[in-house]
């Protein structure tokens, strides 16, 4: 299921993919890659209260999951929550390893939590 569904986002059918990864879902309800994935395809449609509470689901299920942050901090952005998407990219670079999903422009973001301006401006120029 999570193959079909990468393949439904590579062709940008974003409730297909949604379909395929809440399928995985029910076969593996604690898969925090497939709920990861569910939200970032959330986010795609335009479903961005949907998109935050799976990808706080999927750091709930590991808090070093960065991918999951990123995409918690893109949901929560959307949803109008600066301070709070920046918190979750904050996170996500804390993450062990330093492996991370987090855009690079937001690693200078992490000193300028406060100021929303930076946020908005940032986060503008990630694709």
């Amino acid at each position: 299921m999570k193959g079909l569904g990468n393949a439904a986002v590579a062709r940008k059918e974003y409730p297909v993919a949604v379909d395929y990864y809440t399928q995985a879902l029910a076969l593996s309800p604690d898969n925090k890659i497939y709920m990861s994935n569910r939200a970032a395809a959330y986010s795609q449609s335009g479903q961005h209260a949907l998109a935050a509470t799976d990808a706080l689901k999927a750091v709930e299920l590991d808090p070093g999951y960065a991918k999951a942050w990123s995409r918690l901090g893109h949901a929560r952005y959307a949803l109008g929550d600066a301070k709070g998407s920046m918190d979750a990219y904050e996170k996500g670079l804390k993450c062990e390893g330093g492996q991370t999903d987090v855009h690079p422009i937001l690693i200078d973001g992490v000193d300028n939590l406060g100021d929303e301006s930076w946020v908005s401006n940032c986060v503008q120029e990630i694709p």
